[in-house]
């Protein structure tokens, strides 16, 4: 045995005493007999404790000596997830439908914008369905030779949608009944009326648009009844010549 090797050998034998040598601890934080096995469950448990607590310290020894560094690199990461966030949700967004569930109108009266909303058409495709008899309309324009003021039955409406057409909104009885389901029957030696305001809501108009029709002498209050301030200040209608001039402006 060269004196080199006798050497090596007898330094080996200092640091790993006989019997000792296979369980000495290595670099790394594990023993000589832990190198040689094969990992266990059990071992790459605590590989990732050790790992997660070295990169723990790596982390918070970088904070200090980095501050302004970390500080960047978090405000990045948090700006990525934002992005990534507003972008998931145009996504869902993009996904959605023009679909809606079924709606009911509150309004017995639709104006000409919903129901090309409703149809898919323009305004000159509806106006043809109304001069069809498809839809039943009126034209509620104080000035009638002027400007209309289109509103469209809204159950004539659904009927088209639904592909029938149903012959009792031929009867101008059956459309005033349900435009006006509340209104009183007329009988002899009693006016017949209804408030401004719930004339002006059925007709989906402004109350203020009744008073205009009353200005032109298409309608009449009841007779020595007139507007008040207050929310009880809606004066009475004579019924009777409502449904006149709406038998008048009915579009055929």
């Amino acid at each position: 045995m060269s004196t080199l090797a006798h050497n090596h050998d007898c330094n080996a034998r200092a640091r790993y005493p006989q019997g000792q040598r296979n369980d000495a601890v290595m670099p790394g934080g594990f023993t000589g007999a832990e190198r040689s096995r094969p990992l266990r469950p059990a071992n790459l448990s605590e590989i990732g404790s050790v790992a997660v607590t070295k990169v723990t310290g790596l982390l918070e020894r970088a904070v200090q000596l980095c501050p302004r560094l970390c500080r960047a690199l978090f405000f990045i990461a948090v700006c990525c997830c934002l992005v990534g966030g507003v972008r998931g949700q145009e996504t869902d967004t993009s996904m959605l439908s023009n679909a809606l569930p079924q709606i009911a109108f509150k309004r017995p009266l639709v104006s000409m914008s919903t129901a090309m909303a409703a149809l898919n058409l323009e305004r000159e495709g509806v106006n043809a369905l109304i001069d069809d008899s498809a839809l039943v309309a009126f034209n509620l324009s104080a000035e009638f030779n002027w400007k209309p003021l289109t509103r469209i039955l809204a159950q004539s409406l659904e009927n088209h949608q639904r592909a029938c057409r149903n012959p009792a909104l031929n009867d101008f009885r059956n459309v005033l009944g349900i435009i006006f389901p509340m209104a009183p029957e007329p009988r002899a030696g009693i006016v017949a009326k209804l408030k401004v305001s719930t004339i002006a809501q059925r007709l989906n108009v402004r109350s203020d648009h009744i008073y205009e029709l009353v200005k032109a002498n298409w309608v009449k209050l009841v007779p020595g009844d007139k507007p008040r301030r207050g929310p009880a200040g809606s004066p009475d209608l004579d019924y009777v010549s409502l449904t006149e001039w709406l038998k008048k402006r009915l579009i055929r």
